[in-house]
């Protein structure tokens, strides 16, 4: 997928892909699902990213989410996300 929207610092993107991925990757995880926005994420293991693997039933990524950008860069950004 590729990002037009430069308005955010694509690092900041980065880091929070790898720290979705660490939330299944890390020794002793035990998320099995996100929710984000009223949508549900589980670990795709087939998944080819560097950085999170986390889908919806669609196909489409965690770290894509339209507006996920916006509120995950506030610092209430954490009121809609849900791990279990």
């Amino acid at each position: 997928m590729t990002y037009n929207d430069v308005e955010f610092n694509p690092y900041a993107m980065y880091d929070m892909a790898r720290y979705l991925g660490a939330l299944y990757r890390q020794t002793g995880a035990t998320v099995t699902s996100i929710v984000y926005n009223g949508v549900t994420y589980t670990w795709d293991s087939a998944g080819t990213l560097v950085g999170s693997n986390w889908e919806d039933a669609s196909g489409n990524t965690l770290v894509s989410a339209r507006g996920c950008w916006d509120r995950l860069l506030q610092p209430c950004c954490w009121a809609g996300l849900h791990a279990f």
